[in-house]
């Protein structure tokens, strides 16, 4: 999405950094405003949401480690524990 120069002079301003803005539209809740407009707004909701995501992917990373897998083209072949 690209971003207008009204949005970075906006987004300086109000200390909301332009990295930030993807996420924002990634993961907010659409409001649909007038002249085909929509909001992003990341609720209290949206935030937990995204957070206990993240905390299952990190417990899930945690059980991956020293685990690997042995791919060619598109076939898994094999899966192991690596030592070391």
């Amino acid at each position: 999405m690209t971003i207008t120069n009204h949005a970075k002079q906006r987004s300086q301003q109000r200390s909301v950094p332009q990295s930030e803005l993807n996420l924002i539209v990634e993961i907010g809740t659409p409001f649909n405003r007038p002249g085909h407009a929509i909001e992003y707004v990341v609720t209290d909701k949206d935030a937990q949401r995204e957070i206990e995501h993240y905390k299952h992917m990190i417990q899930k990373m945690d059980k991956l480690k020293g685990k690997a897998v042995v791919t060619l083209g598109n076939s898994m072949l094999s899966t192991y524990h690596k030592r070391g």
